[in-house]
């Protein structure tokens, strides 16, 4: 069996990687990067097609483990892959991510916003939308 590890080494070390069976590890620069290679290597999101799903959820913050737990099951159900934003901020791997998806011409994604204003403010997510469009 293979084993998928989400994160870079900060997140699971090099030595429990090594004591897995055959590891693929999934990572990005930062968690951002991390959620967005999950979303084109495990999901399969590389072009933008029509209908597509995102779930954005605050990262950056003490409790983000808790928003992005709680996301898991609307992301899975969604067929939804799990992106990250600061709170007043889109961080530029997110950013690229859905504007490197290449929306428009007629195709349109969407999605949900997970947590409050003060987990992603409205401007963030104006701005995530206005790359889906």
């Amino acid at each position: 069996a293979d084993t998928v590890v989400l994160g870079g080494q900060a997140a699971v070390s090099d030595g429990v990687v090594a004591a897995l069976p055959r590891p693929r590890r999934v990572a990005g620069g930062d968690r951002a990067a991390t959620a967005a290679a999950v979303a084109a290597q495990l999901w399969g999101r590389t072009v933008g097609a029509d209908g597509d799903a995102f779930v954005l959820s605050g990262g950056y913050r003490p409790d983000a483990w808790a928003l992005a737990l709680a996301a898991a099951p609307l992301a899975a159900r969604s067929v939804a892959p799990l992106l990250l934003a600061d709170v007043e901020t889109l961080p530029t791997a997110t950013h690229d991510y859905l504007d490197d998806l290449g929306y428009g011409d007629g195709r349109t994604g969407s999605g949900w916003v997970l947590g409050d204003r003060n987990a992603v403010s409205d401007a963030v997510a104006e701005h995530a939308a206005e790359l889906l469009q």
